[in-house]
């Protein structure tokens, strides 16, 4: 294993040569890479995956490089890999792509992928389907994460060295804005990972024929309704949710950002968040919170203080005066989390880095106004049962994903992101029908 696995910044020439290079790769052997793919990802999960692998142990040490804990980087390599087998990635290409897609699909020669720095396993599962389909790649990384994408095609270029010629990991800054051009027009497809003004610039520099898979800002809830929590143990449940709050430090799009709690009073809804306190203190112990940047916690702070003050004014009226009691934090002031009740209304997003928001609510009405500006712009609703009302709000809405509480941050390989099938995304058809599809002909 390589001391410095870093992706190196380049410049013009630099980056016009990287290309070449992968051009003249993927010309000459594609198709052995699409052939050998499923075998060389396989090997490479359970290098991972490995108890006393080096590559493990090193992946776990560049944790604290990105803001990660041991633990944490054990659990998303368990996550990401833990599915990641020969016979399961065969069954997704033939799933998404049919059973010959070399006749079938026109398979792009180069993948370029422009990466976010806040959750290594996305950037993984990019190259593992761009590489799974015999892509070349030519990968931009996050400056907040040089690392991990090399350390995956690394990984790789152990179990085959022709891994180093069909993937190429570099870095250079968002204003030399050449450069991402030059890597644009040598890709077939684009895909983009980011913030939504990363993620239009990147699509309005595309020409018309190049494919663009964008992955923007999204954010995702939890949606339950009082009879989840009389249905099943209360424990059980809290500790599903505690777990979505809890792995990764809601840094990723597929995080839960708040708790909307149907519930006619406001007794379920303490009991319940008492059941969340005790389960994220469960997690903070065995999935350990990262470091909190002055920020970070400023942020977590100031949502505590708020929720405080709520607090404090609503203890403070009469009960005949009381209006709205909801405001109320349930945490301990030294929890590495924050749990808390707010109201519906006015809201907002909470900060990330295990902050719990539970907002109660009674009308499906409401809760569709206080979303409504998130239209398009949600990934996720994390479910304890599956109920009509949710799948209403989510066609409403055009959420993507509904999943079962405690599975959030789990999706299926090769789920449909964002709203397409990524390998069949990275492709396109080929059409036969006019001559019959015959190719199987003598």
């Amino acid at each position: 294993m390589k001391n410095a696995l870093v992706a190196q910044r380049v410049r013009g020439d630099e980056l016009n040569k990287v290309i070449a290079r992968l051009q003249r790769s993927t010309h000459l052997f594609a198709s052995q890479w699409y052939e050998f793919a499923p075998d060389i990802l396989d090997a490479t999960a359970k290098l991972f995956l490995a108890p006393a692998s080096p590559w493990r142990r090193r992946a776990m040490e560049l944790g604290n490089t990105i803001g990660m804990t041991p633990p944490m980087v054990t659990e998303a390599l368990r996550n990401v890999l833990g599915r990641v087998t020969k016979k399961r990635l065969e069954h997704l290409r033939q799933q998404q792509l049919g059973r010959n897609p070399v006749l079938h699909r026109i398979l792009p020669r180069i993948v370029f992928h422009n990466l976010a720095g806040n959750l290594f396993i996305s950037a993984w599962e990019s190259l593992l389907l761009a590489n799974l389909i015999g892509a070349g790649n030519l990968v931009r990384t996050s400056q907040n994460d040089r690392q991990f994408p090399v350390l995956f095609v690394e990984a790789m270029a152990s179990i085959d060295p022709l891994a180093r010629r069909m993937n190429f990991c570099v870095w250079w800054p968002h204003e030399e804005r050449e450069l991402t051009h030059y890597a644009i027009t040598a890709a077939d497809v684009v895909v983009a990972f980011g913030d939504d003004r990363t993620v239009t610039a990147l699509r309005n520099m595309l020409p018309p024929h190049k494919r663009f898979l964008g992955h923007g800002h999204k954010v995702s809830f939890i949606l339950l309704h009082e009879q989840d929590i009389y249905s099943q143990p209360c424990h059980d449940l809290a500790k599903k949710i505690a777990y979505d709050f809890s792995v990764y430090d809601q840094q990723g799009c597929l995080s839960p950002r708040a708790i909307f709690l149907k519930a006619k009073s406001l007794a379920i809804v303490e009991t319940f968040a008492q059941a969340i306190n005790d389960a994220m203190a469960e997690f903070a112990s065995s999935l350990p919170r990262h470091v909190l940047s002055l920020e970070e916690a400023a942020a977590v702070a100031r949502e505590r203080e708020e929720v405080l003050i709520q607090q404090a004014a609503c203890e403070s009226r009469t009960a005949r005066q009381t209006i709205d009691r909801q405001a109320k934090v349930i945490s301990p002031p030294t929890a590495d989390y924050l749990v808390a009740i707010r109201s519906l209304n006015p809201f907002s997003l909470s900060p990330v880095n295990r902050t719990v928001v539970i907002r109660r609510f009674t009308s499906l009405d409401d809760l569709a106004k206080t979303l409504n500006p998130l239209r398009g712009n949600i990934s996720t609703f994390g479910v304890a049962t599956l109920r009509q009302e949710w799948l209403k709000m989510a066609h409403a809405l055009e959420v993507g994903r509904i999943c079962p509480v405690g599975k959030m941050q789990k999706p299926p390989l090769g789920w449909t992101h964002d709203g397409y099938q990524p390998l069949a995304a990275l492709t396109l058809p080929l059409e036969l029908r006019e001559i019959g599809d015959k190719t199987g002909a003598s």
